[in-house]
Formats: structure tokens, sequence, C-alpha cells
């Protein structure tokens, strides 16, 4: 077979040779080439043959194999396990890449799984002999138990609010009337094992109903259900896919518009959390005929959010294309007529920042200022009218 010499260059980051010239002995048959190596250092092993076959291996020779590997070995500490340094070699696009470590990303190989443990112990044995350990222990799970209390939201009657006990795993949706303070959403009840998550919830704006993503095993895939605050029971409608969802209830809580994601088999593979779409539901009825929105047309990255009017007259939705610039849409409720009021601004440059002030403007206004720049040049985009 032919071999044909291609040299290592040195790791940039490296201060120094951390490998003296090994001795490299080769095997060349039909279909392999051997390498194999002895390197003249205390803790360095010797290292296990690797094959490769032809059509992917590294073109290396004796004459070739490079006096420096990899950044600089660490010395082994005293008593700690030994980790095998294993010479595979990748051509990536005529980049040769050490990678003499990659047999520890196989978790359930017997050696893998060995030396996990040896870590381990070798680690508890020099943690556990710190003085003080126990009561450093004591002091931390003091601070981690402390819990939390979110900032409140009032809608109509009730004021909704998370809290968490510092040894519950999730906060909890609290909800406070005139039958008092009691929890709405639960999620640590949700499973034994912690594994069923509240992602999100959007109280109406008449506090009778709660929609929240739930999801399960981590995957935040999120199914929307909606909870009757006033009777605690669950209505049947229920909608996948709604990651991350944005949502706008109508002022009367008969309905909302929210976001959601294709259902799995409906697009190519991998592309289940792309093609983010606004959608609308009205309450009690089946979200599959739910009629689309907006979103038809979008490039699939694109992230559309939403807010209504007080009114209930006006849907806004901002959508996001990256992080550079953002369209902006107006959905007349009444005419059901859309239209685009910002389409690709150009991005607000880096020193500019934007502000409300009720300097000389006593129902406020907004404008962009840099920093820093006199309060004379302030220049407002909007005014403060009496209506």
């Amino acid at each position: 077979m032919l071999v044909t010499p291609v040299s290592l260059p040195q790791a940039p980051w490296s201060r120094r040779p951390i490998l003296s010239a090994p001795e490299v002995r080769t095997r060349e048959s039909a279909d392999q080439v051997q390498l194999s190596a002895t390197f003249p250092r205390p803790e360095a092993a010797r290292l296990s043959p690797i094959p490769l076959t032809p059509a992917a291996a590294p073109r290396v020779t004796p004459a070739t194999v490079p006096t420096v590997l990899t950044e600089e070995m660490p010395t082994a500490l005293k008593g700690a396990p030994r980790t095998r340094f294993s010479l595979q070699i990748d051509d990536y696009h005529g980049t040769l890449v050490l990678d003499p470590y990659r047999w520890l990303e196989d978790s359930n190989s017997a050696e893998v799984q060995g030396w996990v443990s040896a870590q381990n112990n070798y680690t508890k044995g020099i943690l556990e002999a710190v003085p003080g350990r126990e009561a450093i222990a004591n002091r931390l799970q003091q601070l981690i138990t402390i819990g939390g209390i979110s900032s409140p939201s009032v809608h109509g009657e009730r004021v909704f609010f998370q809290k968490r006990d510092g040894n519950q795993n999730q906060p909890v949706v609290y909800v406070r009337d005139a039958q008092g303070e009691r929890p709405a959403l639960d999620p640590n009840q949700w499973s034994q094992d912690g594994t069923e998550a509240l992602d999100w919830n959007y109280p109406s704006k008449d506090g009778r109903y709660v929609a929240y993503g739930r999801s399960s095993g981590g995957d935040e895939r999120s199914t929307l259900r909606i909870l009757d605050v006033e009777t605690g029971q669950h209505l049947p409608d229920e909608i996948p896919n709604t990651r991350a969802c944005s949502m706008a209830w109508l002022p009367d809580g008969s309905g909302f518009y929210y976001t959601r994601y294709p259902t799995p088999g409906s697009v190519p593979p991998g592309e289940e959390n792309y093609h983010r779409q606004v959608y609308f539901h009205q309450v009690g009825s089946d979200s599959a005929n739910d009629p689309r929105i907006f979103g038809e047309g979008l490039e699939k990255e694109h992230w559309p959010n939403l807010q209504l009017s007080p009114d209930g007259n006006h849907l806004l939705i901002t959508t996001s294309r990256g992080w550079t610039a953002t369209d902006v849409h107006v959905l007349d409720r009444r005419t059901n007529e859309l239209k685009t009021i910002v389409r690709r601004p150009t991005p607000v440059p880096r020193a500019t920042s934007c502000s409300r002030s009720t300097s000389s403007a006593p129902r406020r206004r907004t404008g962009p200022r840099c920093c820093p720049r006199p309060r004379a040049r302030w220049r407002a985009l909007t005014s403060s009218t009496a209506s």
C-alpha cells in the first residue's frame, strides 16, 4: 500500500514538546496500518496498537510521526489512577488531529466504567480528608434551601406568583384571591422521580384559567393544558409541541393566540424544533382544527412572539431573524388584516440604547441615547400626549 508522508504541526498552545521522540513501529499489510509507540517518560505507558483502514487512515510513516502530539499532559499525581493515552488520529480534510481520549466517550464499556469508579474513589479519598468539610457542607445546605419567590402578577381579582421551598426541585404556581392563598400548579407532585416539569404558564386576563406547558424527561417539547382556577379541574383541551410557547389570551378568556411547532413526521427529520408558527385556539375546541394565523413561508429558524392590545383588537407579532433583525407585524382582529410595520430593520448600533423617560413627559416618552451622551442630544421617538 502507498503511504504519503504528512507532518503534524505543534499545537499552538503548547509551551514545549511534551514527548521526546517516541520509538514508533509500524506493521503494514494489504488492509491496515498499525501504529504503536513507547514514550520514554516514567508516567507514560505502552500504547495499544490502533488499526487504521487505508480509506480512513491518516498518512503517517515512522519518519513523519511528530515529536509533539498534543498539549502538555499533566504529571500524574501521587497515587492517582492512570488514564490510557491512545494514538487515535483522524484526518479532517488534510489536517491530522490526535484524539487520545476518545475511548472515554463509550460510557458503556467496562474499561470506562472502571476508570470512572477509580477516579471517583481517588477524589473522595482526598476530599473527605479536608478539615472542616462537614461544617462547609452544612452551611451550603442552609444556603441552598433558602428558597425563593417571584414577583406577583394581577389577573382580574386574582394574584399569581411562583414560590419554591428550599427542598423543592421546582417552583410552585400559587394563586391568591378571596378564598385565600393556595397552590394552583405543583409540578413536584406530578412524578415521583421528578421527570415531569412545568415549562411556562400564562394566566388569562380575568384570572379564570391558567394555560401552562408540561414536559417529560427533560425534552421541553411541552404539551399545553388549561387549568380552571375556580374549580381546580383541568379542561379537556391539550395541545402538543408548544415548546417555549408565546401566548396572548383574549380579554374575555374565550380563546388565545399561541405558538407551536410541527408534528414529528410532518417536516424533514431534525427540523421538529424549527418552523415555529402562530395559531388560534378557542377554549373547549379540538386543537387539531386550530387555524394557522401566521408563519407560512417563514424561514425555519424565525421565531415569532405575541402580544395583544388591552382592548383585544390588535395582535402584535414580532419575529426575530437571528440576533440582528426583527420584523414587526400587526393583525387587526376586527378586519382580519395583517400588516407588516417593520421588516428587517437596521440593527441598533451597539453604542446606542433606547430608554423610556418621564423627563419633560409626564406620560413617558421613548428615544435612543448614546452612552455617554449629554441630555441635550437625546432624541424622542415617541412623544407624550394627552390621549
